[in-house]
């Protein structure tokens, strides 16, 4: 056995199709949002294992930078990180 432990909990990819897609081969869920309602529908529907959410650009961009500590989104309080893709 290595040294590291495998972290419970699921990620989950959210954007554009053609971004996202290749994530599930890795074991992500995939969820396709092509708009703002997709995307935010996307993120108040995770799964509650879910502990890390990655969002494409477009995705990042469809959210209202102004959301507050209890929307979907970065900086809120849910108890996940989001990353943003390059």
């Amino acid at each position: 056995m290595s040294g590291t432990e495998p972290v419970p909990g699921s990620v989950v990819v959210v954007g554009e199709r053609e971004r996202v897609e290749g994530y599930g081969l890795a074991g992500a869920s995939v969820v396709v949002a092509d708009g703002p309602d997709d995307v935010r529908a996307a993120l108040r529907d995770l799964p509650s294992e879910t502990v890390l959410v990655v969002l494409t650009r477009a995705a990042a961009a469809a959210l209202d930078p102004a959301l507050g500590p209890d929307d979907p989104g970065p900086g809120s309080t849910m108890d996940r990180q989001v990353v943003v893709l390059p």
